[in-house]
C-alpha cells in the first residue's frame, strides 16, 4: 500500500510529505521498565527555498501492558495482514474422511508386498483389487457397495483417494474379480515362493 502524500502552499512557504507510517517499536530505558510503544512517524519531502524541515515521531500508544497475542495481532495489521478473532472462520470444510484407518491398512499391505504379489505391472484393476481388499477389512460390503465407497462422490473413507482411484463404478468392480480369477495361478505361485 503506497503512503498517501500532501502538499501544503501558503504564500512563501510550500512543503510535500508522506502520510505518517505506524510501526512498533520497544524501548528501554535505566529509570522504567521495557515498553512496547505504536509510533507514528513521517519524513520531509520537500520545502520550498531550500528550507530543511524534519519529519517528527509520535508516540500513538503504549502496548506494553497488553496481551502478547493482541500484539502480534497489531503488528499482522501494520504489515498489511489480516486478523482473525477465530482462524477456523477463514476455512470452510466442505467435506472431511475418515483417514487413518485407511492409511493404516494400506501402510499394512505395502509393508506385505501385497501389491507385487497381484502382480508387477501397474494396472487398474491391481489397484482396484488392492481398494477392495482394504474395502473388506475395513467395512466389509458387497462390490456394488464397495464400488460406491471408494468413488469421490460418494466416497465413506480416503480409501479411493490414496489410491488415486478417481470415479469407479460397480462394473469396474465385476471386471477386477475376473481379472483376479485370471491372475490366481501367479498369486498362488507367488505366495509359495515367500
Amino acid at each position: 500500500m503506497q503512503p498517501a502524500h500532501g502538499e501544503l502552499n501558503e504564500g512563501r512557504f510550500a512543503a510535500s510529505w508522506e502520510a505518517p507510517i505506524s510501526r512498533l517499536v520497544g524501548t528501554s530505558s535505566r529509570s522504567s521498565a521495557p515498553s512496547l510503544l505504536q509510533r507514528a512517524e513521517t519524513q520531509r519531502l520537500s520545502a520550498a527555498g531550500g528550507a530543511d524541515l524534519l519529519g517528527f515521531i509520535l508516540t500513538v500508544a503504549n502496548l506494553s501492558d497488553l496481551d502478547p497475542a493482541v500484539v502480534d495481532g497489531f503488528r499482522a495489521v501494520l504489515r498489511g495482514g489480516v486478523v482473525l478473532d477465530d482462524p477456523r472462520k477463514a476455512f470452510a470444510i466442505r467435506r472431511a474422511l475418515p483417514h487413518g484407518h485407511a492409511a493404516a491398512v494400506l501402510g499394512t499391505m505395502k509393508r506385505l508386498g501385497f501389491r507385487r504379489i497381484l502382480g508387477r505391472r501397474t494396472e487398474r484393476s491391481r489397484d482396484l483389487t488392492l481398494a477392495a481388499v482394504a474395502a473388506r477389512i475395513l467395512d466389509p460390503a458387497s462390490k456394488l457397495a464397495t464400488a460406491m465407497a471408494l468413488d469421490p462422490e460418494t466416497a465413506s473413507t480416503s480409501l479411493g483417494t490414496l489410491l488415486k482411484l478417481g470415479a469407479v463404478t460397480g462394473n469396474e468392480m465385476l471386471a477386477m474379480l475376473d481379472w483376479l480369477l485370471e491372475r490366481q495361478p501367479w498369486i498362488e505361485m507367488s505366495l509359495a515362493n515367500r
